[in-house]
């Protein structure tokens, strides 16, 4: 005996690159999935789907961004502002960019 499958497309949009201080993204939070691993961490960095009015973003985590955006967060709305760079602590390391994050109904 054969089951069917509904099969769903796992997508992912277009990746938002915070290259300059004051870009910001808002849109409703679609999916969270984990990213690449992290030797010194030896855990994977977050991946998150943003549905916005332009379509849907991709946003690649940082450690401060996943300190911040909720992790039942999927549904709900969320702004990322970019709002600086810090100089790294390690020389040779990039700078580490700071971000505000919101969350809304």
């Amino acid at each position: 005996m054969t089951e069917k499958i509904e099969w769903t497309e796992v997508k992912s949009g277009e990746v938002f690159i915070f290259d300059k201080v004051g870009l910001a993204i808002e849109g409703k939070l679609a999916a969270i999935r984990d990213g690449q691993f992290d030797r010194e961490t030896g855990q994977r960095s977050k991946i998150y789907d943003i549905e916005t009015a332009e379509g849907l973003k991709t946003v690649f985590g940082t450690s401060f961004l996943e300190s911040r955006v909720p992790a039942d967060g999927i549904g709900k709305f969320l702004k990322i502002e970019f709002i600086e760079e810090q100089p790294p602590k390690i020389r040779g390391y990039s700078p580490m960019k700071v971000f505000k994050v919101f969350t809304g109904k």
